[in-house]
């Protein structure tokens, strides 16, 4: 079996001679980034999500103390009704952020953070470009 990496043409954009060696990351560090990006997600997701949480749990308090099913329902449906814009766009933008982060820096902020980079497998262009980072 050949060495784990790839030795990519000359390109200036990626500041790569010809001979040198690109180590591929080991399956923790890939594992470690994904972790750091899923933490940051959820951050993120919770703090745009604190409007709709605390209008949810102020509508039930403003029920009392036994509400009826019908009620409790109408809560839930009223916050998701109410809120449809800004959970389309969260899912919108979780779907879309791999896409964006390696196309603009090359990585997602766990691979940056580990100092792991996405680079063209043919010429070892950092960051990949719009089309690569799409096709990942």
């Amino acid at each position: 079996m050949g060495e784990p990496f790839h030795t990519p043409a000359a390109s200036p954009a990626s500041g790569y001679s010809a001979g040198d060696p690109l180590n591929l990351a080991s399956p923790g560090s890939r594992i470690g980034a994904r972790l750091i990006d899923l933490v940051i997600a959820v951050i993120f997701g919770l703090a745009l999500l604190i409007p709709v949480i605390t209008d949810v749990i102020n509508n039930f308090d403003a029920l009392g103390p036994s509400p009826s099913d019908a009620q409790v329902e109408r809560v839930v449906t009223d916050a998701f009704s109410d809120n449809v814009i800004l959970l389309l766009a969260l899912g919108v933008i979780g779907g879309l952020s791999d896409f964006i982060w390696v196309g603009l820096f090359g990585g997602t902020p766990g691979k940056l953070i580990l100092g792991l980079r996405v680079v063209r497998s043919d010429n070892g262009a950092h960051p990949p470009g719009w089309s690569k980072a799409g096709l990942r």
